[in-house]
């Protein structure tokens, strides 16, 4: 049995551009509770953690918008489209 010695994550999007497909449903998402969705709001995010993500997000949309509640819904989208 052949055993793989080497795994190769695409944390980044350099082998799929999931990216193009996280912002579509994103942008749903965004539409749901009535908040613009720009692709240059979206590629500030791309590449810092969570926590920074959720920083970028108040100063865009305000103390009100939950990053939790939008990603949560979103990769339920992406989960279903896969």
């Amino acid at each position: 049995m052949n055993i793989p010695k080497v795994a190769i994550f695409d944390m980044d999007g350099l082998i799929f551009n999931t990216e193009r497909q996280f912002f579509k449903f994103e942008s749903m998402v965004h539409k749901k509770y009535g908040y613009p969705s720009r692709i240059e709001d979206f590629t500030q995010t791309l590449g810092l953690s969570f926590a920074s993500v959720k920083e970028v997000h108040k100063k865009i949309f305000g103390e009100d918008f939950s990053t939790e509640q939008i990603f949560k819904e979103t990769r339920e989208l992406v989960a279903k489209d896969v």
